[in-house]
C-alpha cells in the first residue's frame, strides 16, 4: 500500500516539474512578445507539439481531479455506512455492554488471565468475555482493512471513534497478545490502524498543551494589566 502511494506521488511529482518545464519554455521563448496579443496563437501554430502536450496535460488533469474527488465522495460514503451500521448492529450494542462492565469489575491481571486461557477451558462468564471482545475486534479489524486500502475514510472514522478504538486497545491489549501467540497475524490491521491513531493522538494532545500554555499566558497578562490599572485607580 505504501508502496503504491509512493509511486502515485512520484507521478505527480514528475508531472508537476513537466507542466512547469513547459510554461517556462513558452515563457522564455515568448518574453519579447508579450506586447503583441496574438503571441500565443503564433507560438502553438509553428511548435503543434507544444499545443498537443498542453492539452492532454489539461485533459489529464480534469480526469485526475474527477477521479480524485469521486473517490474521495465514495471512501466518505463507505465510512458513514459503517458508522451507521455499527451503531444499530444489536450485538456490537450487547457485547460493548458486556465488555464495559467487565472493565468495570475486572482489573488487569485479572483480564490477562482471562485471555491467556485456551476457549474450552474458561468458564461460561469467561466464554462471554471471548466471544465478545473476538466479535468487536473482528469488526473493527475489517473496517481497519478498509482504511489502510483506502475503501474507509479514515478522518471520519477518527472523529467518530478515536477515543473509543484506543480505549478498546488498551483494555483487549491483552487478549490481542494471547491471540497472536497462534498467528501474528491476528488484528494486524487493527494495530496498524491503532498505531496512527496514537501518534495522531499524540500529536493533538502536545498541540492542546501548547494552546493551553498560550491561553495561561495570555491570561496572567491580562491579569497583570487589570490589576495594574486598579492600582492606578486607586492610586487617582
Amino acid at each position: 500500500m505504501l508502496r503504491k502511494k509512493y509511486i502515485k506521488e512520484r507521478c505527480i511529482a514528475c508531472y508537476a516539474i513537466s507542466a512547469i518545464f513547459i510554461l517556462s519554455y513558452l515563457l522564455i521563448t515568448s518574453r519579447n512578445n508579450f506586447e503583441n496579443e496574438l503571441f500565443l496563437i503564433d507560438f502553438f501554430q509553428k511548435n503543434s507539439w507544444a499545443a498537443i502536450i498542453l492539452s492532454a496535460m489539461v485533459a489529464i488533469t480534469a480526469a485526475y481531479v474527477t477521479i480524485r474527488t469521486n473517490r474521495q465522495l465514495a471512501r466518505e460514503k463507505n465510512a458513514l455506512d459503517f458508522e451507521q451500521k455499527y451503531k444499530e448492529n444489536p450485538k456490537i450494542t450487547e457485547h460493548m455492554r458486556l465488555l464495559g462492565s467487565t472493565f468495570k469489575i475486572k482489573n488487569s491481571l485479572e483480564i490477562k488471565e482471562m485471555s491467556s486461557k485456551k476457549y474450552e477451558e474458561c468458564s461460561e462468564e469467561e466464554k462471554k468475555f471471548w466471544e465478545a471482545s473476538a466479535y468487536v475486534l473482528n469488526e473493527w479489524e475489517r473496517a481497519a482493512n478498509a482504511v489502510n486500502h483506502d475503501i474507509y475514510d479514515e478522518h471520519l472514522l477518527y472523529k467518530a471513534y478515536g477515543t473509543s478504538v484506543l480505549k478498546l486497545y488498551m483494555n483487549l491489549s491483552e487478549y490481542i497478545a494471547a491471540r497472536q501467540k497462534d498467528s501474528v497475524r491476528y488484528y494486524i490491521n487493527f494495530l496498524m490502524l491503532v498505531a496512527k491513531w496514537q501518534i495522531r493522538r499524540g500529536r493533538e494532545n502536545r498541540c492542546n498543551e501548547a494552546i493551553i500554555r498560550k491561553i495561561t499566558i495570555e491570561k496572567n497578562k491580562l491579569k497583570l494589566a487589570l490589576d495594574e490599572m486598579s492600582n492606578e485607580l486607586e492610586l487617582k
